[in-house]
């Protein structure tokens, strides 16, 4: 509704700080986990990865002090805080703390240009998903 003036009503909240400098994630087809997830740039993945690096030592501190298998100490829950960081840059609630080690995007090529997956390592001469070639300047 508009007042008499043609403006808006005043909003009784305050205004939604965004960081107008922050893109968000792109997000692409991951041939690992076969679907479309958020992928991180590499300042994005600076701040998740340390949590990921974390996740890894609790499992072996779990293993050494339990005499666990690594399916127990997985279970025990370690990665919630890989898998909140992620929730915070992406929006994206993942599951499996371990995916969230195939969601970097520079481990990625380019998009085919025939069917829009991503190739599956930068240097890629071809797309495994649909056969496209590409010559050495990324062109079909």
């Amino acid at each position: 509704a508009l007042t008499s003036r043609g403006r808006r009503p005043a909003s009784r909240s305050p205004p939604l700080m965004l960081n107008v400098w922050h893109r968000m994630p792109e997000s692409i087809y991951c041939w690992r986990v076969k679907k479309i997830v958020p992928m991180l740039n590499e300042a994005e993945w600076k701040i998740l990865q340390p949590h990921l690096i974390e996740s890894l030592e609790e499992i072996k501190r779990h293993r050494v002090a339990h005499g666990s298998s690594i399916e127990e100490a997985r279970a025990a829950g370690f990665g919630r805080a890989a898998l909140d960081c992620y929730f915070r840059i992406t929006g994206y609630r993942e599951s499996n703390p371990d995916n969230l080690w195939r969601y970097r995007r520079a481990d990625y090529g380019p998009l085919c240009k025939a069917c829009g997956k991503p190739l599956r390592t930068p240097t890629a001469r071809h797309c495994v998903e649909c056969g496209a070639g590409f010559n050495s300047r990324g062109g079909h």
